[in-house]
């Protein structure tokens, strides 16, 4: 009812705006009762799109996930039975790091007190056909006769050959023969055994035949470990390299056999001098000399106590890698930094156990106890090395000059490929 002044009831006008106010207030109750549903339907939907996306996304992301996921795994399996490499660039191997893990996952297995000989048995195998394969892809001649001749060693009962390598456990080598084979004395070089002799003057198709019907041993080791452990040990660490004294010399060669002063300093420390450049100009001539010195002759122990006293040599680790450096180009590498395939030709010799001195006394315990070899496995002629350490030892190679370390990349490259070892991440 519309409730308008008493003045206003009597003017027909006034029932027409009352008509029109009645009909502006049933509009707006029911736009009241509206309002609230229409509020709360839009809200109802706004959230059902909301976790309907949601779910969406998380469908579309497992789904691209899961097929990179799928993809990975197939791509792994694929390296893992894939064997035939149709490259032998270094980035090829160094980039499948599939072929590695085994080698991870051994070498902490083999820390273990108790390791089963059916867990070396397949390290081993697994090293054994990992070298073959990358034998079958690398383009290398290896010098076979003078390895055959010059190289191997044997247990002679057993008829067994192993091929020692300088700073790859070649001591603990000649240890385990001259307890095998009854001598030499600790004092006479392990090549003066009349017996080893005796093969070596055989023709060379002969012992080559010989070798291929006997079981064959390499132990190896990281080929840039193996360099430090050189520079430590016959360089001094970079520190003042010693003196001459005959009668230190006389009594170290009572002891064991070795290199003397002299074969030091033709073998190691005139090289470096020499490739380095740090004898003064004309120097023969204060020799009283008539030609420059040269690395290749072995001069008269006065030559090299006068070229000490008057360089007071010191070799640093630089200095020692261009030695080798320059040895390896002019085809003149020292058997404590040549490589392993031009030492003991693993490529045509099929070894068939190949050990390392990361799982070293493991590996021999297995090996000694197939070929029935009497010595301990236990025993370490250089038992004060620390063989884990060796992150340490690569960071000596990082302060290298780019051109120096790529010339070592491509000396040690056949050498980590073909022993399952690999370059260092921090050196890239």
């Amino acid at each position: 009812m519309c409730m308008l002044p008493r003045t206003m009831n009597s003017n027909p006008s006034n029932h027409r705006f009352c008509r029109y106010a009645r009909s502006i207030t049933k509009q707006l109750g029911t736009m009241r009762i509206l309002r609230p549903k229409l509020s709360l339907q839009w809200w109802l939907t706004a959230t059902a799109m909301i976790v309907a996306t949601t779910l969406c996304a998380h469908i579309l992301w497992d789904t691209v996930f899961a097929v990179d996921a799928g993809n990975a795994a197939s791509l792994r399996k694929m390296n893992i039975q894939h064997d035939e490499y149709a490259q032998t660039s270094p980035d090829v191997f160094l980039q499948n790091e599939t072929e590695f893990r085994w080698e991870k996952r051994n070498i902490a297995e083999s820390n273990a007190k108790d390791i089963s000989s059916s867990t070396a048995a397949k390290r081993l195998q697994k090293r054994r056909d990992w070298m073959q394969s990358v034998c079958r892809h690398l383009h290398h001649t290896e010098p076979v006769s003078k390895t055959a001749r010059d190289s191997f060693n044997y247990f002679f009962d057993q008829r067994a050959a192993v091929c020692p390598i300088p700073k790859s456990g070649s001591s603990t080598w000649r240890k385990h023969l001259r307890i095998v084979n009854g001598g030499p004395h600790p004092s006479v070089p392990i090549y003066d055994d009349l017996r080893l002799i005796k093969i070596q003057k055989q023709p060379i198709k002969k012992i080559i035949k010989q070798l291929e019907q006997m079981p064959k041993i390499i132990t190896v080791r990281h080929p840039l470990t193996r360099l430090v452990s050189c520079f430590r040990s016959k360089f001094n660490n970079g520190m003042p390299l010693r003196s001459y004294s005959p009668k230190r010399e006389e009594t170290l060669r009572k002891k064991r056999a070795g290199f003397t002063w002299p074969e030091n300093f033709f073998a190691f420390w005139l090289p470096a001098l020499i490739a380095n450049d740090l004898l003064p100009q004309n120097y023969h001539r204060e020799l009283n000399m008539t030609s420059p010195l040269n690395p290749d002759i072995r001069y008269n122990t006065s030559v090299y106590t006068a070229i000490y006293w008057r360089t007071r040599p010191r070799i640093n680790f630089n200095q020692f890698l261009k030695l080798v450096i320059t040895s390896h180009k002019e085809g003149k590498a020292n058997a404590h930094w040549d490589t392993y395939y031009n030492r003991c030709s693993p490529c045509r010799f099929n070894y068939d156990f190949v050990t390392q001195i990361e799982t070293l006394q493991d590996d021999l315990r297995y090996v000694f106890s197939v070929l029935k070899i009497p010595s301990s496995a236990s025993l370490d002629e250089n038992s004060s090395r620390n063989r884990h350490k060796t992150f340490r030892d690569f960071k000596k190679f990082k302060w290298l000059p780019k051109t120096m370390l790529a010339d070592l990349k491509e000396i040690v490259w056949p050498d980590l490929q073909m022993f399952g070892y690999r370059w260092p991440s921090i050196l890239d």
